[in-house]
């Protein structure tokens, strides 16, 4: 594979050559010039690239070579750039199919109408969120999504369950830290006492969390099932406190600081110890606590984070609430433009893609003398792995971010940036 640039870069009314290439996947930094072409060391095969000169303009080389999952390389397209600084943005963002390889396909639980339907009607009844608005989020559509195999009875607890996140994360977006930890604290109390009733003047997460709880254990859940959830959550509502801190403060945390922090608010645990929540577990065996499937969760999780704040930069950043996501973290301290920084991103979506199908195979080749744990591993590791196009169908098929354009916009891959502040969030917890 050869790359040749050509067309020069330009700054004012002067070339400039030669240009930078940073090879994500290497970090090579490397040079070209109008008539050295880059040329692959022996075995290097580049998942994703971008070539910018140094000072402020820059040539992008978007490329893709067809491979297990992802996108890699082979050059399509080389265009200039102008773009003075991280803040100065091309008014089109074209989104990469970050899932155009998975190899897992989209499914959804059959009873999904009948039970999300029951599940919007409950929420319905506190009045929290404007009636056309809650339905256009589809919250039992993740939850069809995301658990297609589940009987009638657990598929409504993870419906609640959605509707539960989006209720918490309705209240904390706008809460001070001590605001935040308190509804954190409600949250967990809750949990913890499902039996007793909350207190008068009480925000109202605390009696939705207690519903949604009550309705779980009454559906036959174990208690290493129970004991695994209960962790989970409090690691995500801890998580969210954590954020409404560095919120106030005007913390923008590094890239390695943003997914320490993002791996809890993003709320994935919650939904993949859902799985376990009615599985009676061997004893002296936790198979979410293996070694192998503790990778399968963080590289899950961190290409849901990748899904979650690519498809989000837009309405986040037309809301002037971006500063808690993924692309604005990277073109900071990286310095680079938007296109960029969605380059960096895809390339390590797929990074992550390829090792999971790898961290996958090498979980279901374990044994144990259990043929229950056997079974068990099996189906907690296949519904791990469906979750990355579990949310990435509901993002379009919800009006979670692009409202009733999420159809054109995934024929299209491309969206329109409005100006910084020309929106607001209604329904943070949908935006």
């Amino acid at each position: 594979m050869r790359i040749t640039c050509r067309s020069p870069l330009t700054t004012g009314d002067s070339e400039r050559w030669p240009c930078k290439v940073y090879v994500y996947n290497t970090r090579r930094t490397l040079s070209l010039s109008r008539s050295t072409p880059y040329v692959p060391a022996p075995g290097e095969e580049p998942l994703k690239f971008k070539a910018w000169f140094h000072s402020s303009a820059g040539a992008i080389a978007s490329a893709y070579k067809g491979s297990r999952v992802g996108l890699r390389l082979k050059v399509t397209e080389l265009q200039t750039a102008f773009q003075r600084s991280p803040a100065v943005m091309s008014r089109l963002m074209h989104i990469p199919n970050t899932l155009a390889r998975w190899p897992w396909p989209r499914r959804c639980n059959p009873l999904y109408e009948e039970v999300a339907t029951e599940s919007t009607e409950w929420m319905k009844q506190f009045n929290i969120f404007p009636h056309a608005l809650l339905e256009g989020c589809k919250a039992g559509l993740l939850a069809a999504l995301g658990y297609p195999d589940m009987c009638r009875g657990q598929l409504r607890v993870a419906c609640d369950l959605m509707h539960v996140f989006y209720v918490f994360e309705e209240q904390t977006d706008v809460a001070d830290p001590e605001q935040a930890r308190r509804l954190a604290d409600i949250s967990v109390g809750a949990l913890q006492y499902p039996q007793n009733p909350r207190p008068n003047g009480e925000p109202i997460v605390g009696e939705v969390t207690r519903q949604f709880w009550s309705r779980a254990l009454a559906q036959g859940a174990t208690p290493s099932g129970i004991a695994h959830f209960v962790r989970t959550w409090e690691h995500y509502v801890y998580s969210c406190a954590e954020q409404a801190r560095d919120r106030t403060r005007g913390r923008m945390r590094t890239i390695d600081d943003y997914f320490a922090l993002r791996r809890g608010t993003v709320g994935a645990s919650p939904c993949y110890a859902l799985a376990l929540l009615y599985v009676d577990m061997p004893p002296d065996l936790d198979v979410s606590e293996l070694p192998v499937v503790r990778d399968i969760h963080q590289r899950v999780t961190d290409m849901i984070i990748l899904d979650n704040d690519l498809l989000s930069y837009a309405k986040e950043y037309a809301a002037g609430d971006d500063t808690h996501n993924l692309l604005t973290i990277v073109m900071r301290e990286k310095q680079i433009d938007l296109d960029a920084a969605v380059a960096w991103l895809a390339a390590e979506h797929a990074q992550r893609g390829e090792e999971l199908i790898h961290l996958r195979d090498e979980a279901l080749s374990l044994s144990f003398e259990q043929e229950s744990a056997q079974a068990i591993l099996e189906a907690y590791v296949d519904n791990l792995v469906n979750w990355p196009r579990a949310n990435v169908c509901f993002t379009f098929e919800s009006e979670r971010y692009f409202g009733k354009d999420g159809e054109r916009v995934q024929r299209e891959w491309v969206v329109k940036l409005k100006a910084r502040g020309t929106t607001r969030p209604i329904l943070s917890a949908c935006l």
